[in-house]
C-alpha cells in the first residue's frame, strides 16, 4: 500500500467519518442471492476498488494486516451470508468489535463510502461473490 492509501486510512480513522447516517440509519432493504447479476457484480467490483475497500482488503480481496481475507470461508463479523455482509458493510466494525485485536484500524460504516440501497447491495454482492465461487 502506498503513502496515499495510508494517509487516507489515517484521515478516515481520525475523523470518525460516517457517511449519510450509515451506522445509525436502519439497514436498507437487501436482495437475494438469486438477484445477483453480472452487472451488479461489476458495479460492486468498481465500488470495491474505489479506495476504501481495496486499501485494506486488497485488490483481490485476500486481505492484509489491516483487514481480513474475503475470499475464504472464515468470516469474522458475520456468517458470510449476503445479509450478514450487507450488515457489516453498512454499520462497519468498531475496534471494540474486532475478533482479531491486532488489526490497527476500524472499518467505518459503508467502508468509508457514501452508500445507498443500490450501491450497498452491489458492493456486498461483490464481497459475497469473492468467497462463493461457482
Amino acid at each position: 500500500m502506498g503513502k496515499l492509501g495510508i494517509l487516507f486510512i489515517l484521515a478516515m480513522a481520525a475523523s470518525g467519518f460516517i457517511a449519510s447516517g450509515q451506522g445509525t440509519d436502519p439497514l436498507p432493504e437487501g436482495i437475494s442471492e438469486d438477484e445477483i447479476s453480472d452487472e451488479l457484480l461489476a458495479q460492486g467490483k468498481e465500488l470495491f476498488n474505489q479506495d476504501a475497500c481495496v486499501l485494506c482488503h486488497g485488490a483481490d480481496g485476500t486481505g492484509s494486516d489491516m483487514a481480513p481475507d474475503l475470499t475464504d470461508d472464515e468470516w469474522l463479523h458475520s456468517q458470510g451470508d449476503l445479509d450478514g455482509i450487507r450488515r457489516t458493510v453498512w454499520y462497519g466494525v468498531s475496534k471494540e468489535q474486532f475478533k482479531d485485536k491486532s488489526r490497527p484500524y476500524e472499518m467505518n460504516p459503508g467502508g468509508g463510502l457514501d452508500l445507498d440501497r443500490d450501491t450497498l447491495n452491489a458492493v456486498a454482492a461483490y464481497a459475497w461473490s469473492l468467497s462463493h465461487k461457482e
